[in-house]
């Protein structure tokens, strides 16, 4: 009798109703802890089928004995001769080599600490009531058509459910048109929640053949098309190999019930299977066919996913601005309006003739500036010229919002590509505003881009805008500039983090050649909301996706599938907007910032991002996310620049598709 998760019910375990000779119970299944651990109770009759004989070097005869003997297990041998004499009480003798001392001495504690939980029956009712729960609220779940999105099996409808079926709970889930789902599928989705379960036949193989109606020639039909036991490989021929089981014990709780009933809801109810999911999932990345380019036709990298989340960093080191539609830039080729600005500090007192201004300024980051997380912008829609279209920038702390009004170009930009804002709870005090320059003047360039023009408009009203940053952060001689003019600064003072862990040559030298105060300019950052999920659940950590500063945030499926992109490698947003991977980023301390709260401490989120990853980066620090940088390497002005929005697609692929030039960006 295979009782390994009945022994973790007390009480249901009864021999005297269920005469077994051979019983297995498992330790783990009752503790965690230890592990490898179990028992054999052996009814005293049928302990001689598991007698030694007594010629030991012939072995026994009959499929119960075993054929070898080893340390520990006999009382004395001879290596010159046949003669050996096994130990009298059996189990001495079938404890082959050294036992698991260590887990057996810790038996006695971890049987004590699940006695003083609460009694046999209430430890069990408890187990028995979490799965109860389990099983209605998926029970429950039904697709439109009426089908149930779940078959569960076992005896979980009976009157006496309580006596005949444990705290376990097997099923096959189906999408809407009846079609089974891979169980592989379901582990992938739940263990991006933090959910684990157990997938397959369980190791046993008769039940899983009586409950899917499974024959011998099917068996062997599934092991011609590659399923072994033990994979991932959940559908064959649109007919399940397998299904999902959840188990539940003491420490279960009704929440984890209803996170297991979420799960299914939110992945699978009304939900047709996708192309991408007829592959395996989970398979070892070694054992998956890789895609290649067959004929010039460029094939998939990855199945894509879609835009969740869109964000511009107008000024180095603050907030991002939640947008739901932005356009690109027509010059830069990066996201309009995209850290345009930075903060510079004068760390040489004076005028100073001998150096000029340019090099005396020196970009503060959010690393010596925490405080700059705080800052929260949000557009405001122009109405006429006594008020511009411009960025109002508040803080915690501040009583007053800073106002940076736009150029007339960059207005009539947002107004012709329809600019979007995502929901956002910022809110200001038209009375509380205070203007960075004059009414008819803007802090920014007068123009998209840079040139002279944009650069004397850089220099206006500084003033007003440095000392709103100084109340801010503290540290005084700040000046807000443009980037034209904070390139030269970084010549002196060149920036750290987010930086592309591979680029090719041709890349190198147009960064080299052209510096900026972003560390990565004329890019954009990706970040995959399945590694987001993935990396917390290895680490144990909350992660924030604003941690990262990313522009685009991304539901891929796969963790970590745009680690795998090739720099140069085709990365085509909706149908036409086409970018390249630039390598991966760099991270910094950036990361470890609360931006809700800039003086918290707490886990180290780079800490925890080394640890995980075993290499990557070029020996400059750990990885996360990818860059994006403008396919080709010219970017022509067009009249209408392509524009960016949630819910667009995101597809890589080997070469670049043929697109319409003016879209290459």
């Amino acid at each position: 009798l295979d009782a390994a998760k009945l022994a973790c019910s007390p009480g249901l375990l009864d021999l005297t109703t269920c005469p077994a000779d051979f019983t297995l119970v498992s330790f783990y299944k009752m503790f965690g802890y230890p592990t490898g651990l179990g028992a054999l109770i052996v009814r005293h009759d049928a302990a001689p089928l598991l007698a030694p004989r007594s010629d030991l070097l012939r072995g026994p005869e009959g499929p119960f004995g075993p054929a070898y003997f080893a340390g520990g297990c006999v009382s004395a041998i001879s290596a010159n001769s046949s003669f050996a004499v096994a130990r009298p009480n059996l189990s001495e003798w079938l404890e082959r080599g050294t036992s698991h001392f260590l887990g057996i001495a810790a038996l006695p504690s971890q049987l004590a600490s699940l006695r003083s939980l609460a009694s046999d029956r209430a430890r069990c009712a408890h187990a028995q009531a979490v799965c109860r729960e389990a099983y209605l609220r998926t029970t429950r779940l039904q697709h439109r058509s009426g089908a149930k999105l779940c078959v569960v099996f076992g005896r979980h409808k009976e009157s006496n459910w309580r006596e005949v079926q444990g705290p376990t709970m097997a099923m096959l889930v189906r999408y809407a048109d009846g079609s089974p789902v891979p169980y592989g599928l379901v582990a992938q989705k739940a263990a991006s929640r933090g959910i684990v379960l157990r997938t397959g036949c369980h190791c046993n193989s008769g039940a899983c053949q009586r409950h899917l109606g499974l024959t011998d020639g099917d068996l062997r039909h599934f092991f011609a098309s590659g399923k072994v036991c033990g994979d991932d490989l959940g559908v064959v021929d649109g007919r399940p190999t397998g299904v999902v089981r959840i188990s539940f014990g003491h420490f279960s709780t009704l929440f984890d019930a209803s996170c297991w009933a979420t799960l299914l809801e939110e992945e699978f109810l009304d939900r047709l299977p996708l192309p991408e999911e007829s592959a395996v999932p989970g398979v070892p990345e070694a054992a998956r066919p890789r895609q290649t380019t067959v004929e010039g036709v460029p094939r998939p990298i990855g199945s894509g996913g879609l835009v969740v989340g869109l964000k511009v960093y107008p000024v180095k080191g603050c907030g991002p601005l939640r947008v739901r539609r932005w356009p690109l830039d027509p010059v830069t080729g990066a996201l309009f309006l995209d850290r345009r600005w930075c903060l510079t500090v004068d760390n040489l007192p004076g005028s100073g003739a001998r150096k000029s201004a340019s090099s005396r300024l020196r970009p503060v980051s959010a690393k010596q500036a925490p405080g700059l997380t705080q800052v929260r912008l949000i557009l405001r829609p122009g109405k006429g010229p006594a008020e511009p279209w411009a960025l109002l920038l508040s803080a915690k702390g501040c009583p007053r919002t800073l106002e940076l009004p736009l150029g007339e170009k960059d207005a009539e930009l947002l107004r012709c590509s329809g600019a979007e804002l995502d929901d956002t709870p910022f809110s200001y005090d038209g009375g509380g505003l205070l203007r960075s320059v004059g009414q008819e003047q803007s802090v920014g360039p007068a123009a998209s881009g840079s040139g002279p023009a944009a650069a004397a408009a850089a220099s206006v009203g500084v003033d007003a805008a440095g000392q709103w940053f100084e109340g801010l952060l503290g540290i005084t001689k700040l000046r807000l500039v443009e980037a034209v003019d904070a390139s030269a600064a970084l010549a002196a003072s060149p920036g750290s983090g987010e930086a592309p862990a591979a680029l090719s040559a041709g890349s190198e030298a147009q960064v080299a050649g052209q510096t900026h105060f972003a560390n990565a300019p004329s890019t954009l950052l990706l970040v995959s909301t399945a590694s987001l999920r993935e990396f917390g659940r290895v680490c144990g950590l909350s992660v924030p996706a604003d941690r990262f500063r990313a522009n685009l945030e991304v539901s891929f499926e796969v963790p970590y599938e745009e680690a795998e992109w090739p720099v140069g490698s085709a990365v085509v947003i909706g149908e036409k907007v086409v970018f390249e991977a630039a390598g991966r980023c760099v991270r910094c301390q950036m990361v470890d910032i609360d931006p809700e709260d800039a003086a918290a401490r707490g886990p180290s989120l780079l800490a925890a991002l080394a640890t995980v990853q075993s290499g990557g980066g070029g020996g400059k620090g750990p990885t996360f996310g990818v860059l994006l940088r403008p396919s080709g390497g010219t970017h022509h002005a067009v009249e209408t620049p392509p524009v960016l929005s949630l819910g667009m697609r995101v597809s890589t692929h080997l070469e670049d598709p043929v697109v319409e030039p003016s879209q290459v960006l």
